[in-house]
C-alpha cells in the first residue's frame, strides 16, 4: 500500500457559511467565507457542474479518470468484481457555520427513476466537535401540510417538526435516505456518503441559494417531496441513529504515519495528542450525560436500564450498530 497525500478540496461559493476549522486542521491559510466543506478523494461532482468537486492527485491526473483507467489498482479486485469502477463513496469534513437547512436527500430508486442517477444519498456521520443536530420528524405529517410549509418557507415551524438532539465527539449518526435533518451551527464532522451531490431543501431564505428554483433538483416540489420521509420517528428508532463510534485500534503500514491532516509542526501535535488524553475521559462523560438528557428529553417515561441489559466491557449498555449504516473499507488514498 501506497498512500497518497492529498491536499484540501473545497468547492467554492456554497450556500451556507463555515470553512474556518477545516483550514485551521490542515494548516492552511484562511478561507473563503463559504468553503465549508473538504471532499477527500472525490470523485463525484458538485450538481449540475462539469468539474468542480473531483480530486486532482498530486501528479496533476484527476482522481476518477486514474480509478476509471486501472480499477483494480485503486479499488481491489473484489470491489472491481462487484461494483466495476464505481467508488461507491464518496468523504467530506464540514464545519458548520452556520445552521444548514431542514432537507433530505433521496433514495437510490428515486434517483434512478426520476434523475437517471446511480446512486441516491444515504450519509453517515462522525462527530468531530460536537453541538446540536436536528433530525427525524416529531410527529406525523400530511403531504399537503409539508407542501405547504415548503411554500411558506416558513422555517420555524419546518425546524420545530424535528428533533433536537446534542451530540459530542466521536458520537455517529447514521441518516437514512428521505430522512428531514439539519446540522447545528458549530459542528465539524466528517461525513461518509453515498457519491451524489443531491439534496431536497425544504428551507433557504437565511441561505446563498434560489432553492425555489434548484431546490427541487429540477423535479417541481410537487414529486421531489414524494422522497422525503414523512413518518414520525420515535426515541427508539432515534436511539438507534446515533450511537458513540466503537473504540478500534488502528493499525498502519509499515511506514506509513500520517492518516489525516493535523496542525503543522511537531508541538503542535504533541499538543493535539496530550489535549485528546486529558480531555478523553471528560468528553465520554459529557457524552454519556447528553444522552442521558436526550432520551429522557424525548421519552420522560423511559426507564433507566437495569443490571440485566447487555453491556460492553467498559460497562456502557451495548447499542447495536444503525441498520444499513455504511461501513469503513480500506482505501489508498489520504488527506494530506
Amino acid at each position: 500500500m501506497n498512500p497518497i497525500l492529498l491536499p484540501s478540496n473545497r468547492p467554492a461559493e456554497r450556500f451556507y457559511r463555515g470553512g474556518a476549522r477545516i483550514s485551521e486542521f490542515r494548516g492552511e491559510a484562511v478561507a473563503a467565507p463559504r468553503e465549508p466543506e473538504d471532499w477527500i478523494g472525490s470523485t463525484t461532482t458538485v450538481n449540475g457542474e462539469r468539474a468542480l468537486g473531483l480530486t486532482m492527485l498530486p501528479d496533476g491526473r484527476v482522481l476518477r479518470d486514474a480509478i476509471e483507467r486501472d480499477p483494480v489498482a485503486w479499488l481491489g479486485d473484489e470491489h472491481v468484481a462487484r461494483w466495476g469502477a464505481d467508488t461507491r463513496l464518496l468523504v467530506k469534513l464540514l464545519d458548520a457555520g452556520q445552521r444548514l437547512p431542514v432537507h433530505a436527500h433521496p433514495h437510490d430508486d428515486f434517483a434512478a427513476a426520476h434523475l437517471g442517477r446511480a446512486h441516491g444519498k444515504a450519509e453517515a456521520w462522525y462527530t468531530l466537535e460536537g453541538g446540536t443536530v436536528h433530525i427525524g420528524l416529531r410527529q406525523d405529517v400530511e403531504a399537503a401540510d409539508l407542501a405547504a410549509l415548503v411554500e411558506r418557507q416558513d422555517a420555524t415551524t419546518l425546524l420545530g417538526l424535528l428533533h433536537e438532539v446534542e451530540v459530542a465527539t466521536g458520537d455517529v449518526v447514521w441518516v437514512p435516505p428521505g430522512e428531514l435533518h439539519a446540522i447545528g451551527a458549530g459542528v465539524l464532522l466528517l461525513e461518509l456518503q453515498q457519491p451524489e451531490d443531491l439534496s431536497i431543501l425544504l428551507e433557504w431564505g437565511d441561505f446563498a441559494i434560489d432553492g425555489a428554483a434548484v431546490g427541487h433538483l429540477g423535479l417541481g416540489f410537487d414529486l421531489a417531496l414524494a422522497a422525503v420521509t414523512r413518518t414520525a420517528r420515535s426515541a427508539a428508532d432515534l436511539a438507534a441513529l446515533i450511537s458513540a463510534a466503537p473504540r478500534v485500534r488502528l493499525r498502519l503500514p509499515r511506514g506509513c504515519r500520517r492518516v489525516l491532516p493535523t496542525r503543522t509542526g511537531s508541538r503542535a501535535r504533541s499538543r493535539d495528542r496530550r489535549s485528546g488524553i486529558l480531555d478523553r475521559d471528560r468528553e465520554r462523560r459529557r457524552r454519556r450525560d447528553r444522552r442521558a438528557a436526550t432520551s429522557q428529553r424525548l421519552d420522560p417515561a423511559r426507564a433507566p436500564r437495569g443490571r440485566s441489559a447487555r453491556r460492553d466491557r467498559h460497562g456502557r449498555a451495548a447499542r447495536g450498530a444503525p441498520a444499513g449504516a455504511l461501513k469503513p473499507e480500506s482505501t489508498r488514498i489520504l488527506p494530506g
